[in-house]
């Protein structure tokens, strides 16, 4: 998926890893459940989301490790579905996982990065979530 610059630069620049992360779980949380009803996927893939969305830690518990899994899975798997939309501050869900990878990896498409690759392998969720 892509992004404008546009999108990318409305990320206030002092936002850390944490607050990127929270912006992601906290629009989920408010918006998720309802919003996946809406959209045009099986019944297995919604139950997963679900499923995700539910263990997912808050920010305040949430490991580098288990923050990575989470912007893997907007960039690409079960959170995807969410890359476009926008939060109350006016921000595509996926710039705040771009911004994470260039905080992390000085690289906004940092997804390939090896790093980042063995992070989210450590995420305690990964097992039960990781590639699906």
């Amino acid at each position: 998926m892509v992004l404008s610059q546009y999108d990318l630069d409305k990320i206030p620049r002092d936002m850390t890893l944490k607050d990127c992360y929270e912006r992601i779980y906290q629009w989920h949380k408010k918006y998720g459940k309802q919003k996946i009803k809406d959209k045009n996927a099986d019944t297995e893939y919604k139950n997963a989301y679900l499923k995700f969305l539910n263990k997912i830690p808050d920010p305040n518990n949430a490991s580098p490790e288990n923050m990575n899994l989470v912007f893997d899975e907007v960039i690409t798997m079960l959170l995807e579905w969410s890359y476009h939309e926008i939060d109350d501050y006016g921000i595509k869900i996926g710039a705040y996982a771009h911004r994470a990878l260039e905080i992390q990896y000085g690289n906004y498409n940092g997804i390939n990065n090896q790093n980042f690759i063995k992070s989210m392998h450590n995420s305690s969720l990964y097992q039960e979530f990781g590639d699906t």
